[in-house]
């Protein structure tokens, strides 16, 4: 009978290895999940901040060229005006506040596309020059659809 009652007393010693394993695992897990959730709203606000400083550029670089197509009409061509307020109209649809909308991928990329083709008809590469006085009689060439913007 004495046997019987020291097992008993290493039974419940037996068991702790198991609730503890259990209990740590429950801990580790809480912590963890705590620790995602931190992270993830920190990524998600350098992301956010980074497609918002995206917008932001290219809203700006949209708004110039729209106010350089009205200053200096014979610069642009319909084509181009028409694109330049169709990106203008696609970047003020995106949801900026809206962190989980549908579609914000999708519309950014139509953006970075269109943008990018606006860029190329208005040839980016082309140097501005400084000088004071602006030439009215520069026009889209003909045969590129590239804006001279030197003036």
């Amino acid at each position: 009978m004495e046997s019987k009652g020291s097992d008993g007393i290493f039974d419940g010693v037996l068991g702790i290895e198991a609730e503890m394993r259990t209990r740590g695992w429950e801990e580790g897990y809480t912590v963890g999940r705590e620790k995602g959730i931190a992270e993830g709203k920190d990524l998600g606000k350098k992301q956010g901040s980074v497609s918002s400083s995206e917008i932001g550029f290219y809203l700006g670089c949209c708004v110039v060229w729209a106010e350089m197509a009205e200053i200096y009409k014979g610069k642009f061509t319909k084509r181009q005006r028409t694109r330049i307020e169709g990106l203008i109209d696609l970047i003020k649809k995106y949801p900026l506040g809206e962190a989980n909308a549908d579609g914000m991928t999708h519309i950014l990329d139509k953006i970075r596309a269109k943008f990018k083709v606006l860029m190329a008809q208005l040839g980016h590469a082309r140097q501005v020059s400084t000088r004071s006085t602006p030439d009215a009689s520069g026009a889209a060439d003909s045969k590129t659809g590239v804006v001279d913007l030197s003036f």
